[in-house]
């Protein structure tokens, strides 16, 4: 990876004069896009026609050189073509045999319809790319090789080695490949919600007989159908996993991966998604955005491994999101504060050193939800219990553990006796107002890495501690003493955190705990999360060190870096120093009732450390002025953190996609949470938590006191 982005030079060709803001010229941007085309445009003269020719090929960028080299490196163009096709024949005739024939190479990706209140308004977002350099034919045998497997795998990963290879001499003979050196490039990108003229967004009568907002768009592959011919049975796994279901497929394309986790149940499978089912329909267009959004700009997920995870969500997760919002049904999930049961988060932290990432910082998704039955939450079952408790074991079937193995159960078998109602405790469950949310009882979350997804159940004390009358902090830390299995190797961190939270039982709430669906034996970690009534540095130095019970380097120059950063995670001009450090900024929404919702730490527990692990959370919604204040807040950490383009507006312009309704100019509600924490072997870890804000688009959002 170059040691700063690198752009192509602004050559009079090259520069893009109209909507110029659009404008992108580093390689790693122009680069991915031409990458992630399935064929490109090549634009030539030949002499032999009045009128310039354009050609759809199949290109991709690489080095022979220096293979390993990334995006954002210098890089050379090889298209694949016929021997004897017009233009190998120009390039192989050319007069200018030293520099070879000039070509003009353009691709485009749709990732949306943008529809305003006006046709002339209306527009696409996309992302375009134009190169321009000169061609001449490869000569070298091993090059020409290398070039081959280049771009046969870039249609299907690993497609070359698993065919007859290498090719014949009658292949290579008729087989062309050419070799662009790039002088100068380009590209123009359009993301974000609809923009109207001000006259029409002062036309009441238009706006409301109108529809206005963004239609995403991708490309989706269908099952392999077999051959005549074929003679392997199953799909092998690089192809099964370059393809997902498509659009209105009614079957499913699964990753083939080793069952050893047999779960007892015996309920019917994962309900399936439906495109004639209008909540479906509502619930897919609403959070399609998000989910592309956050894995296209991770920058760690292949066009395959995108068109997987979006693929699995739709028919796995959007099935049970439950009923649409409407007039008639309001949505009341705990898991946002506008009720809204699905709520996306992004992961940060430095890529390691020799990632194949071409970018500084590695993202990752993670997403989670409250599963909901089809009808809604019911008086019978206000927390959706019996629903989770159906559900959570079939998506296991489907997630991953360590290595190839599948989500092991085997913590959350011993846990779920002490934090799951009885049916008498369900009978005594107190109902709260009908305006208020239900207590918040658990929710799944999915973490997409590379081409898998880690399952994590998460389990919160509200509702056994209101029937039982135990504290949080009773039902939480008998839950997590109840877990048996390894649980000599858990135990001393575990009684450091006991002692901890303990000795701060007056101004700190334990909430929810959080287990990995994976063996014990393999690394699973549990997580207890509580809640404090400040934002103070000094309260966060005080859970980072266990209250001066770490005392490790490691920990404190976590410490250290939070100090440095943290006025930008709160909204302040000004650095912490030893004056503020003990000040916790006033929130936005505060009541005695919600007075916990200052602040947040959490401590992770794992086999085999006597340490826990320290993550600290500040409530970002409760203390900026508006959404490009998180932002802007945000990309200065990042580029003090020197994370390349995300801290040089590649998280706006990623989170303005994410959430094209949302007017950024007003206070926040998208951005909920920040959380950092430190070890020296990722660097500074964040992961951002973001609102969908459904419910709010109709009006029946949650009470501001209520918040």
């Amino acid at each position: 990876m170059p040691s700063r982005e690198l752009e192509y030079p602004k050559q009079p060709y090259s520069t893009v004069k109209r909507l110029n803001d659009r404008a992108r010229y580093s390689l790693e941007t122009i680069h991915g896009i031409i990458n992630s085309s399935p064929f490109i445009n090549v634009a030539f003269q030949d002499s032999t026609s009045p009128f310039p020719a354009v050609l759809p090929m199949i290109g991709q960028m690489g080095s022979f050189s220096r293979p390993s080299a990334d995006l954002g490196d210098v890089l050379d163009l090889y298209l694949h073509g016929y021997v004897s096709s017009r233009l190998m024949n120009l390039a192989r005739t050319s007069p200018d045999s030293d520099q070879g024939i000039p070509l003009t190479i353009s691709a485009t990706l749709l990732d949306g319809y943008v529809l305003s209140l006006t046709p002339n308004s209306h527009s696409y977002n996309y992302r375009s790319a134009i190169l321009f350099g000169f061609a001449q034919p490869v000569v070298d045998p091993q090059e020409k090789l290398w070039a081959m497997e280049l771009v046969t795998n870039s249609v299907v990963p690993q497609r070359y080695p698993n065919t007859r290879v290498p090719p014949n001499k009658a292949e290579m003979q008729s087989t062309s490949i050419l070799k662009v050196k790039i002088k100068a490039g380009s590209a123009k990108i359009r993301s974000g919600e609809p923009h109207d003229e001000r006259g029409d967004m002062n036309d009441g009568e238009l706006r409301k007989k109108t529809w206005v907002g963004v239609v995403p768009a991708w490309t989706q592959f269908g099952e392999p159908v077999a051959g005549g011919y074929n003679k392997v049975e199953e799909v092998p796994g690089p192809l099964a996993r370059a393809t997902c279901q498509a659009t209105r497929s009614a079957s499913k394309t699964r990753i083939p991966i080793q069952a050893r986790h047999h779960s007892s149940t015996s309920n019917p499978p994962i309900s399936q998604y439906d495109d004639n089912n209008p909540n479906h329909r509502y619930w897919w267009t609403a959070c399609a955005p998000s989910i592309t959004s956050i894995l296209r700009h991770s920058r760690s997920y292949t066009p395959s491994q995108q068109s997987l995870h979006i693929s699995w969500f739709r028919n796995s997760v959007i099935p049970n999101l439950g009923p649409r919002p409407s007039a008639t049904y309001r949505l009341r999930s705990p898991l946002n504060y506008e009720g809204s049961p699905y709520r996306p988060t992004w992961n940060f932290c430095s890529a390691p050193a020799g990632s194949p990432s071409s970018s500084s910082v590695v993202g990752t998704l993670r997403f989670s939800f409250d599963p909901i039955p089809a009808t809604g939450t019911t008086k019978e079952d206000p927390t959706n219990q019996e629903e989770y408790k159906r559900l959570f074991p079939l998506l296991a079937r489907e997630c991953h553990g360590k290595g190839e193995t599948k989500a092991d159960l085997t913590w959350y078998d011993e846990v779920q006796e002490h934090v799951y109602l009885t049916p008498s405790e369900q009978s005594r469950l107190i109902p709260r107002n009908s305006h208020l949310l239900p207590p918040e009882h658990a929710a799944i979350a999915i973490g997409c890495v590379g081409e898998k997804r880690l399952l994590k159940p998460y389990f919160f004390a509200g509702p056994k501690s209101m029937v039982t009358g135990l504290s949080p902090h009773q039902v939480l830390f008998s839950a997590l003493r109840g877990i048996r299995t390894q649980r000599d190797k858990v135990k001393p961190a575990l009684d450091l955190v006991e002692d901890y939270v303990a000795s701060r039982k007056t101004v700190m709430t334990p909430n929810c705990i959080g287990i990995d669906a994976v063996s014990p034996d393999q690394g699973a970690r549990v997580k207890l999360y509580t809640l404090v009534p400040s934002n103070a540095f000094s309260v966060m130095r005080d859970a980072m060190t266990l209250g001066g019970r770490l005392t490790s380097p490691e920990t404190l120059r976590g410490v250290e870096i939070l100090r440095s950063i943290y006025h930008l995670l709160r909204g302040d001009r000004s650095r912490i120093n030893d004056a503020t450090e003990e000040v916790s900024k006033p929130c936005r929404y505060e009541s005695k009732s919600h007075s916990y919702w200052k602040g947040s730490t959490s401590y992770e527990m794992r086999p085999g450390r006597e340490e826990p692990e320290v993550k600290v959370y500040v409530p970002l919604m409760q203390l900026f002025e508006t959404e490009e204040a998180v932002i802007e807040g945000l990309e200065e950490v990042w580029r003090g953190f020197g994370w390349g383009e995300l801290g040089k507006g590649g998280y706006g312009e990623a989170i303005r996609e994410a959430f094209p309704q949302v007017d950024f100019k007003k206070p926040p509600g998208t951005h909920t949470w920040g959380s950092f924490s430190y070890s020296d072997r990722t660097g500074p870890y964040m992961t951002i938590y973001l609102a969908p804000r459904f419910q709010e688009r109709y009006n029946l959002g949650v009470a501001r006191d209520e918040i």
